[in-house]
């Protein structure tokens, strides 16, 4: 086995080559999710989601800019797996798995997330789906779904009880659906369409005070 050694020069320019290989793997952009800026970068196998510009509300319980959400990895057939965060400004963040899959223009992420009394002990699990959607995307969206919006409820029965006084272009939908309603709540909307077909479409609920709203 030869003893000699490779020129400090050589070695730096190899590193640099690997570093330059490793860096055209990856990938960044910015995604929507429930109104704040994400950064998504995919490197290889790897995903990692983190906070670009995070809403006002988020920023009061501690989240700042490259607060991570998420990392894991991706499998060759698009399937996502790995660890999510949730925030509290009293007990900190708490980790949980998540799987999901990237769709044309957006990734879908779903687990069963840990719910924290006021000890910050986990007392239960419930569903949560995290939807994160291109920026572009999102701004093609905003012309072209919108709902003609006639109530929303915190209970579901009630807005399907709504909505069969309506025709059958009304249905009930979460409004965690779409980033621009308030999340927690049954809405029965008629939908998606243009912004022009919505508010004519508001026409039908304007007994209920009915009203036209982009999803975005």
């Amino acid at each position: 086995m030869s003893n000699r050694l490779w020129p400090v020069w050589t070695i730096l320019l190899l590193l640099g080559f690997a570093g330059q290989s490793q860096a055209s793997n990856c990938s960044v952009d910015d995604y929507d999710h429930n109104g704040s800026i994400m950064q998504v970068e995919m490197c290889g196998d790897d995903l990692y989601i983190s906070y670009s510009r995070p809403k006002a509300s988020l920023r009061k319980i501690g989240i700042r800019v490259g607060t991570t959400l998420f990392e894991g990895t991706i499998s060759r057939i698009g399937a996502v797996s790995g660890t999510a965060r949730r925030f509290s400004a009293q007990c900190g963040a708490i980790d949980y798995s998540v799987e999901g899959a990237i769709r044309p223009n957006s990734i879908l992420l779903e687990g069963q997330a840990p719910v924290r009394n006021r000890r910050c002990e986990v007392t239960r699990y419930r569903y949560d789906e995290l939807l994160f959607s291109l920026d572009s995307y999102t701004d093609k969206a905003a012309n072209e779904e919108w709902y003609a919006v006639a109530g929303a409820f915190s209970s579901r029965k009630n807005a399907n009880n709504r909505a069969r006084n309506l025709s059958r272009q009304w249905q009930v939908m979460n409004s965690r659906n779409c980033p621009n309603f308030t999340p927690g709540y049954w809405v029965v909307v008629a939908g998606p369409m243009p912004e022009r077909d919505a508010r004519r479409a508001t026409a039908e609920g304007r007994q209920y005070d009915a009203y036209a709203k982009s999803c975005y």
